[in-house]
């Protein structure tokens, strides 16, 4: 498996497990009239990317699910980040046109790229 692909893949996921914390913390520091973590936090956590824990924490518990404006910033973010996340993964791809010197997402420069039907 592709050392790059295991590494996203760990570090989404522990990002996620890191936000979906953060929204319970959240909900039960709501619940019990204590302080709150501000908004711009759980934002931060999402951007690193834990928007899928966030999302699940939205769906699971209940939290941040109804309010408008979490949820303009919020799917504004998602929608970046996945932009990003697919631009980048395109690089690696047959045909990509950035070849990384780190040799974890490498093509051959002289080799004639794959063809995607």
């Amino acid at each position: 498996m592709n050392s790059l692909l295991v590494a996203v893949s760990i570090a989404y996921g522990t990002m996620s497990l890191i936000t979906f914390m953060a929204y319970y913390l959240d909900k039960r520091a709501a619940q019990l009239g204590r302080p709150r973590t501000p908004e711009a936090t759980l934002h931060v956590l999402e951007l690193l990317g834990g928007w899928p824990g966030a999302l699940l924490a939205q769906r699971v518990i209940r939290h941040k699910n109804a309010k408008l404006s979490y949820q303009v910033v919020f799917w504004g973010l998602d929608r970046g980040v996945f932009a990003l996340v697919v631009k980048e993964a395109s690089i690696c791809m047959p045909g990509g046109d950035s070849h990384w010197s780190d040799g974890l997402c490498s093509h051959d420069a002289e080799q004639e790229p794959a063809s995607w039907p």
